[in-house]
């Protein structure tokens, strides 16, 4: 945690990496193949307890939290094309439709109607808009 306004600077959870604070008042993180997360105090700015594993990733993972507590998230080993995939809080995957691609960075819309993510692409990358009612890409 870095504080805009002292430069000062703490350490929340040690090994941790691209966490989301959630409205049942968690982090979320990933961590050595693993989705984690753990009570967080908002005034004390401090993790409270120890985390707790969420699902065990298959290599590199990325992920993203919806308003209503629904996980999105890529895992995949570190070459690879991979699907897109709803997660149910059983762990249970529902395949979204998209093809198979080098899907990078997901993030959820606050209606959990379309996910962005970025795919590698000849030349570069490109963000696609998913359409999961429709299931359809808006490139």
């Amino acid at each position: 945690m870095f504080n805009l306004d002292t430069h000062e600077q703490k350490t929340i959870v040690r090994g941790g990496g691209r966490s989301r604070f959630v409205r049942t008042g968690h982090l979320l993180f990933a961590q050595e193949r693993r989705l984690l997360g753990v009570a967080f105090d908002v005034d004390r700015l401090d993790a409270v307890g120890e985390p707790a594993a969420l699902f065990e990733a298959r290599g590199t993972s990325d992920f993203d939290v919806a308003e209503d507590g629904t996980i999105v998230y890529i895992s995949r080993p570190d070459e690879f094309e991979d699907d897109l995939v709803w997660v149910d809080r059983s762990g249970v995957e529902e395949p979204l439709g998209a093809p198979p691609r080098e899907y990078n960075y997901p993030k959820l819309s606050p209606d959990g109607t379309r996910v962005a993510v970025e795919i590698r692409a000849e030349g570069g990358r490109d963000i696609w808009i998913w359409d999961i009612q429709i299931g359809r890409a808006h490139v």
